[in-house]
């Protein structure tokens, strides 16, 4: 069994091409090590003898050996993680990590708007007593709420919104995502539904969006 065909192009298998970029924003050919070390981007990138760079204090780092982390989820959407062992700080680089922020959150906002269609295209086809979901006063209202989140932050994005409220801006995401998740039910997790996406991109946001970075 699978879920409902998308109504456009899919976007949930696009998360890692745009992770890379979010990456490739903050440096070219970094990847950003968030807190304990630990860094996601495409397994290619990671393999890439790229300049590993600190997202918090913005150097250089040297690590003894970059360990693979066993992702299945995220893996099955081309993303992988590393934990850096003993990273030692070297020179500090010109770099904008918040770019990679900025970026990580325009990716999730438009995974999330491609949850909105498939939520939509699904529950339109499917009845209970008679009637499609989707014409349910609480099913509706559960998408109205969706789409204004992502209207919502899709424009503060545009406006530059400060790198201050990326953590509440992530979080809101993460509820919405969740919403979502639960208006489709189970189709959120078959084969070719969105959930394993959401749960990467929230896996990703926790790195990296989570808390402030100074």
């Amino acid at each position: 069994m699978t879920a409902a065909a998308p109504p456009r192009g899919t976007t949930t298998t696009d998360y890692a091409a745009h992770l890379d970029a979010a990456h490739e924003a903050a440096a070219p050919n970094a990847v950003v090590v968030g807190p304990g070390g630990y860094a996601f981007a495409t397994p290619e990138r990671l393999a890439a003898d790229p300049l590993w760079l600190s997202g918090t204090t913005g150097h250089a780092l040297r690590p003894a050996a970059v360990l693979p982390v066993a992702n299945r989820v995220a893996a099955e959407f081309g993303v992988a993680c590393a934990r850096l062992a003993d990273p030692e700080p070297g020179r500090v680089v010109g770099a904008r990590t918040e770019r990679l922020r900025h970026h990580l959150l325009r990716a999730h906002t438009r995974l999330l708007a491609h949850v909105v269609d498939l939520t939509v295209a699904d529950l339109g086809g499917r009845t209970a007593a008679g009637s499609p979901l989707l014409g349910r006063q609480l099913v509706q209202a559960g998408i109205a709420d969706a789409v204004l989140l992502v209207e919502e932050t899709g424009g503060l994005l545009d406006a530059g919104v400060d790198h201050d409220a990326h953590p509440a801006a992530f979080a809101r995401l993460v509820r919405g995502g969740r919403a979502l998740l639960r208006l489709l039910g189970a189709a959120s997790f078959l084969t070719d539904g969105p959930g394993g996406a959401v749960l990467t991109a929230e896996q990703v946001g926790t790195l990296y969006l989570a808390v402030r970075h100074d």
